[in-house]
């Protein structure tokens, strides 16, 4: 059973060291998987603006799932990335 945790080390190891190799060879979208109902409250919130737009997190579609979302996309959009999500 001592080998169980030098697996485990390595397949994290090779997830690690793969998913980056990943991100750079989508096209220009990376996708994120999100529940149906958070996507939809996220794009009702949206109402066809950017989230360049946005400067305030208030509305009837708001909670803390689209709230996470958009923060994500603006930080990684902030910080260079220039693929869709």
């Amino acid at each position: 059973m001592q080998s169980s945790p030098k697996w485990c080390f390595l397949a994290l190891l090779f997830i690690s060291l793969s998913t980056p190799f990943f991100a750079i060879s989508q096209q220009g979208v990376i996708p994120i998987y999100l529940r149906d109902d958070v996507y939809h409250d996220y794009v009702r919130f949206l109402d066809g603006e950017t989230l360049d737009k946005i400067n305030g997190f208030g509305g009837k579609f708001i909670r803390c799932d689209v709230v996470d979302m958009s923060i994500a996309q603006k930080v990684l959009h902030l910080g260079g990335l220039k693929k869709t999500l």
